[in-house]
């Protein structure tokens, strides 16, 4: 297996684990208030996943992960199953 397969495959048990964790916000989110306690809450997550996949790129010497949008919409539908 090559780095960019490990890093992807990585990726998609941390995205997993994003997703989930999101969703969880997302019922417990009952009104969208810019900047109110619950969008700060998503910016964090946010930024933690994103860290996340730095982290992952440096791990494996990588620059792109080679994953687009629809792969993550997919694999969306694929969690709500």
């Amino acid at each position: 297996m090559n780095n960019l397969k490990r890093a992807q495959d990585e990726f998609w048990t941390m995205y997993k684990e994003y997703f989930n964790e999101y969703k969880s916000l997302k019922i417990k989110t009952t009104e969208k208030i810019l900047d109110g306690p619950n969008m700060k809450i998503e910016k964090e997550l946010i930024s933690k996943m994103l860290e996340k996949v730095e982290k992952i790129k440096i791990k494996y010497n990588i620059e792109d992960l080679k994953i687009e949008m629809r792969d993550i919409v997919n694999f969306e539908k694929t969690i709500n199953k």
